[in-house]
């Protein structure tokens, strides 16, 4: 589980992921939004939230698309793309989250000022093309991004589960 760059994998020859297009590329804000607000503009109660998809032409050429999900006092917007979508295109990834949170559709959630709290970025295998069959050799186990175990089903992302899951099965083999 020592992630997308694993260094076991490479060592053990179970990884040889080189090329962009075995890739993705995200890129994420965390924006401070007050809780009574997040409320109001999402139409949510107390113990709810509200999460939104984004594609289409916005973002030119670049092969991907976006997401805003509500958090108890802030919103997470991103963006993800083909890692090879962005090289052809040489486009920047904080150009294009940039470009979707300046977007006028988006003033409706975070209004006229907000103060952005975190950014991240994450380099995320494609699962379809690198995702190891036999995610082990001798006595090493891979799990999560070493494996490729990231699920993308159109403009939905899963991959926490899966290494969270193939962790907990490792670690009951281990036992036994």
């Amino acid at each position: 589980a020592d992630g997308v760059n694993s260094e076991l994998a490479r060592d053990a020859g179970l990884m040889d992921w080189e090329n962009p297009e075995e890739w993705f590329q995200g890129v994420k804000a965390v924006v401070d939004v007050p809780e009574d607000a997040i409320r109001e503009r999402f139409d949510v109660g107390d113990d709810e939230g509200a999460a939104h998809l984004f594609s289409g032409d916005l973002f030119g050429d670049v092969r991907g698309g976006g997401f805003l999900y509500t958090n108890e006092a802030s919103l997470s917007i991103g963006t993800v793309f083909h890692l090879d979508s962005l090289v052809a295109e040489r486009a920047e990834p904080h150009e294009l989250l940039d470009a979707l949170l300046t977007h006028p559709l988006l003033a409706q959630w975070l209004g006229d000022e907000y103060e952005e709290v975190e950014y991240s970025a994450k380099l995320v295998p494609d699962s379809k093309k690198v995702a190891l069959r036999e995610p082990h050799r001798d006595r090493l186990v891979l799990v999560g991004d070493a494996a490729g175990q990231m699920q993308a089903q159109g403009p939905i992302i899963k991959g926490m589960n899966h290494a969270v899951t193939a962790g907990a099965l490792a670690a009951e083999a281990f036992a036994e």
